[in-house]
């Protein structure tokens, strides 16, 4: 990708946490799966000097108000 020109990646990584993520999807469960997986991969892109802007939902049903300070500690991971 960066050999291309690419930049910066828009990633929907949803929450931190695979949990929460069990029944956002109707028919599988590929983001609760991968969820262990986002660490890696996004310091793979950063790696890549791609920038990677993610985007998570602070709302979902078995999280409450500490997946605010989760969510901000993985962004400061993982660079």
């Amino acid at each position: 990708m960066r050999r291309s020109g690419c930049r910066e990646v828009l990633i929907g990584l949803e929450n931190p946490t695979s949990e929460p993520l069990r029944g956002v999807e109707l028919r599988a469960v590929f983001k609760a799966k991968k969820a262990r997986d986002y660490l890696q991969a996004v310091r793979r892109i950063m790696a890549a000097s791609i920038m990677v802007n993610g985007c998570f939902i602070l709302g979902l049903d078995e999280r409450g108000p500490e997946v605010f300070d989760a969510t901000w500690e993985f962004a400061q991971t993982a660079p």
